[in-house]
């Protein structure tokens, strides 16, 4: 993602227009430079690959879009994990002022061997050769071991998801109209939704097309940049979809507490390089497998069901619980920013509109003194679990057993 530096866009009336790249013949040479310096590097330290950066950066004719293209590749790039040298770096620098202080050697090459001959025999073997060693665990001399294998086109395509993203890390909110869309294809975005734990409300349109109103980090109380990053990663996902139009109400970069509206379409240059389709994360794949373990009548499905409300509002579950007795139960996951939704659901099922929803709340959440109150609610005992990251087959599985229990 690019950071608030290298993000490019203008201002238009109430608009933020982002200044997208095109495939033009020298952009495409600057790509292929790009590329082809961090391939030819394998091996390389960090440092290393840096030091020969100037020259293809300065080159271009505007510096920020190169700095921007680098940072795409250098986030995909995969690099060396050191061995941590911190305590041997400490017992390296004791030995050596150790050395010059009782007896200094006669030159540095000499004063080098002393002091690796007085560490563990074997843990630095290239410490009188390379000094430089000592330090190996540190970001620069970090080794290169994989580069992006992208073409120049595949490379603008990541650099305008990455702008676009960027550009969403300060939104107030992200409104979404998804038009013509399989029945599969919207679900599929209710599972992107659920994977990135949005704040999201749904409706439908006259027409019974989707509408998403989705909280950007700007309205969230808690952890404001992990939710941003939640709410760009999510983006991806709604590019896969032929037809779809978002606005967001964002902050302009560099331009200190002003707000403009980001309005974005499928026919902006952004192509989605989801591969989630099908992925389950895998605290969800032990849930079910435990589950299927310790209570198979049970049935698990995230196929990413909308459940619609006695009051016209809908619900995206997290899971949805089948039993042969007990019939269907609906799981709804709150974390610990969804604290206004959590509000808004309570009150739901004391009014009776969501019968069957269960709700798993993260213990941050649920300690805060309003929400300890209410779900210390006899009436919801047997409807609530508690959870730090993802609800445990432990905690659930009360739940479970209890709804399984013939009636009295």
């Amino acid at each position: 993602m690019l950071s608030r530096d290298l993000l490019r866009a203008r201002r238009s009336g109430d608009g933020l227009q982002a200044l997208w790249l095109t495939a033009s013949p020298s952009l495409r040479e600057l790509c292929d430079a790009l590329l082809h310096l961090w391939r030819s590097c394998l091996g390389a330290t960090r440092a290393e690959v840096e030091e020969q950066l100037p020259p293809i950066i300065h080159r271009s004719r505007s510096q920020v879009v190169a700095r921007g293209l680098n940072k795409i590749i250098s986030d995909a790039a995969t690099f060396s994990d050191a061995t941590d040298l911190r305590a041997l770096r400490s017992a390296a620098l004791t030995a050596s002022a150790q050395a010059l202080h009782e007896q200094p050697a006669q030159s540095a090459e000499a004063h080098r061997q002393s002091v690796a001959a007085a560490l563990p025999s074997g843990t630095l073997p290239s410490l009188a050769e390379d000094p430089g060693s000592l330090y190996g665990d540190l970001p620069q001399h970090a080794r290169l071991e994989t580069a992006p294998e992208w073409s120049s086109e595949g490379l603008i395509d990541r650099y305008n998801m990455a702008l676009a993203q960027g550009l969403l890390m300060g939104a107030q909110s992200l409104q979404v109209h998804i038009g013509s869309a399989t029945v599969d294809q919207q679900r599929r975005v209710v599972k992107a939704l659920r994977l990135h734990r949005l704040l999201v409300a749904l409706s439908h349109d006259d027409q019974g097309c989707l509408q998403l109103e989705i909280s950007g980090p700007g309205a969230v109380l808690d952890q404001q940049s992990r939710y941003g990053l939640q709410l760009a990663c999510f983006l991806p996902h709604l590019c896969t979809l032929p037809q779809w139009r978002a606005q967001a109400f964002t902050r302009i970069p560099r331009e200190r507490d002003s707000m403009a509206w980001l309005r974005l379409d499928n026919t902006c240059p952004l192509r989605g390089h989801s591969h989630f389709l099908g992925h389950t994360p895998p605290e969800l794949q032990r849930l079910h497998s435990v589950l299927a373990e310790k209570l198979p009548q049970w049935h698990c499905d995230d196929s990413g069901e909308i459940l619609p409300m006695a009051n016209g509002s809908l619900i995206i579950p997290d899971l949805v619980l089948s039993h042969p007795t007990a019939g269907r139960w609906y799981l709804e996951c709150f974390h610990r920013w969804h604290a206004h939704a959590l509000d808004q659901r309570l009150q739901h099922i004391r009014q009776g509109l969501a019968p069957r929803l269960l709700l798993a709340v993260d213990r941050h959440l649920a300690r805060k003194q309003d929400h300890a109150a209410a779900l210390d609610d006899p009436e919801l005992q047997h409807r609530v679990c508690l959870f730090r990251d993802y609800p445990t087959p432990t905690a659930l599985g009360k739940i479970l057993k209890h709804l399984a229990l013939p009636p009295s």
